[in-house]
């Protein structure tokens, strides 16, 4: 199996949200739970055209990569050979069509990332991550309020290339902070701002804000115990 690669951490264009679990995690088929979001946005934007062509580079990297092992490993002899093997995985982006089936201008994104992932060296226990929440003006929010489906978001993440045993390899976008453009509301990551630009919009008070900190958890998780990559439909 390839190794997986991680890469430096990237800032989405803006989106709008569907169905976020930003607050806390969606332990509905993982009871570990997931964060996980949604943003629509739209593929006329040239921002949003170059990130889905960012993605579906890393895609194609990500079975690249593992062409490259197959063939250092001698499983394989030829480079055609090797791809026949491979399967591509599910791709973190789908468009959107109208009721008629139609193609739209619009295109989801999907982001997530694992809040329990377990300790392989020591059963029972767990690695726990959660995703630190920016607002406009980039100040950390200690609480940060409920976000509903159609608040203005950007998302900070790492591109997870993987492969799994069955040979299919795909990319997920781990998420570690998101930053409250415009707030819809009902009612440890590394918290530092690097990345996000301030933008007008969504602004704590200061009962929400906090100072920068980094999550010692994270930082000691090894990557191969952080996520498994292929776990679940995007």
């Amino acid at each position: 199996m390839a190794k997986k690669e991680t890469v430096k951490k990237e800032v989405s264009p803006a989106g709008l949200a569907y169905y976020p679990y930003l607050n806390q995690s969606d332990t509905k088929f993982n009871a570990n739970g997931v964060y996980h979001v949604k943003l629509t946005m739209d593929i006329d934007d040239p921002k949003v055209a170059a990130f889905i062509e960012k993605i579906d580079g890393w895609h194609k990297k990500a079975m690249d990569d593992e062409v490259a092992a197959m063939l250092d490993s001698g499983k394989v002899k030829t480079e055609a050979a090797a791809r026949k093997k491979l399967k591509a995985g599910d791709i973190p982006y789908a468009f959107i069509e109208d009721d008629d089936g139609e193609d739209t201008n619009l295109v989801r994104v999907h982001f997530k990332r694992s809040h329990r992932v377990p300790n392989k060296k020591k059963p029972g226990e767990f690695y726990v991550f959660s995703i630190t929440a920016f607002d406009a003006a980039r100040n950390v929010l200690e609480n940060p309020p409920s976000v509903y489906s159609g608040s203005e978001l950007k998302v900070r993440f790492e591109p997870n290339l993987w492969c799994n045993a069955k040979k299919e390899c795909g990319v997920q976008l781990r998420m570690d902070a998101y930053q409250i453009i415009k707030l819809v509301t009902g009612g440890g990551a590394t918290e530092d701002p690097d990345g996000f630009e301030e933008e007008e919009g969504y602004e704590g008070d200061e009962s929400t804000h906090q100072a920068p900190a980094t999550t010692a958890q994270e930082a000691e998780a090894p990557a191969a115990d952080v996520d498994g990559g292929d776990d679940g439909d995007f």
